[in-house]
């Protein structure tokens, strides 16, 4: 989950403190002043929200699995 809570800070931190968004519909609005479409002055694209992963960032999905492994170890733990 560090490693999620890491790279979303990077990219957050690079880019002036907004997360960008590669590939957001024209038509959508971000939800946040936090997010914002991507632009040619963008950095660390590779690491921000991807339209094709359904508006999720690698940090997002690498914090969603550190969680789920977190939650499945207490659950096995607690059945012994």
């Amino acid at each position: 989950m560090l490693c999620g809570l890491m790279l979303n800070a990077l990219v957050t931190e690079a880019n002036a403190g907004t997360m960008p968004v590669v590939g957001m519909p024209s038509p959508r609005q971000p939800a946040s002043p936090v997010w914002q479409a991507e632009t040619s002055k963008t950095r660390l694209p590779f690491l921000a929200d991807q339209a094709w992963l359904g508006l999720f960032s690698v940090g997002d999905l690498m914090l969603l699995s550190g969680a789920s492994l977190s939650l499945r170890f207490a659950c096995v733990e607690r059945s012994r």
